[in-house]
């Protein structure tokens, strides 16, 4: 039977590359501020907190925070990145919405998005199974042998995989007792829709959930 668990802290990131770099959104920045500015203000955006910011060119950053939702909203001349904190599934669709209306600004001064990826990393608590019942089958096997001196015999462990469209991490979680870090990150090249990007991180979530006989969803 699946292990219960709960999910302390959780936060999402999308980020998206431009097929070539867009110096009009940071060389004059009237324009695509005013563009992102109008497209968030229906979501509880307020202009104090916006920051603008950067020394060399391709460090250059415009960020607008929407405390009530967790959210913050950057943009350079060759990507964008959105950050939720305190993600859940509950409000991705809303969450969503933030993204493609930032993101349709952005297009609207010239940016072509080339790529794209949506990071989930979690703290998973879980309410019953010790932790190391869960990683101990994925433990390296080359230190459990007969001959290894009993201080190279790991007590912590867990294991990281390259995807052939993301990357997967779990971990022992150092802020949450008997706790699992789970970072998953899905890719797509060219332009992908938002939905489908999340789609596909919601599907690994389960995947991994059953790889580690967890409850069907992670967060």
């Amino acid at each position: 039977m699946p292990s219960l668990i709960r999910i302390p802290y959780c936060t999402a990131e999308i980020q998206a590359r431009f097929a070539r770099p867009v110096i009009q959104l940071i060389a004059d920045k009237a324009a695509p501020f005013q563009a992102v500015v109008d497209a968030l203000l229906p979501f509880d955006f307020d202009f104090e907190n916006t920051e603008a910011n950067g020394a060399a060119l391709a460090q250059h950053r415009s960020t607008f925070r929407i405390p009530a939702r967790n959210i913050a909203f950057e943009f350079g001349a060759q990507s964008y990145k959105f950050v939720k904190d305190a993600s859940t599934w509950d409000t991705a669709e809303e969450d969503l919405k933030v993204v493609q209306a930032g993101e349709e600004a952005l297009i609207s001064q010239g940016a072509e998005i080339a790529s794209r990826s949506i990071t989930v990393g979690m703290h998973v608590q879980l309410l019953e199974t010790p932790r190391a019942d869960i990683l101990s089958p994925f433990a390296p096997k080359p230190f459990f042998g007969q001959d290894i001196p009993p201080e190279y015999k790991p007590e912590q462990f867990g294991f990281s995989l390259k995807l052939p469209k993301g990357f997967v991490i779990v971990d022992y979680s150092r802020t949450v007792a008997n706790g699992i870090f789970v970072r998953i990150t899905a890719d797509s090249a060219g332009y992908v829709s938002l939905q489908d990007v999340a789609k596909k991180i919601r599907q690994d979530e389960q995947f991994l959930a059953k790889i580690l006989d967890l409850q069907s969803d992670l967060s």
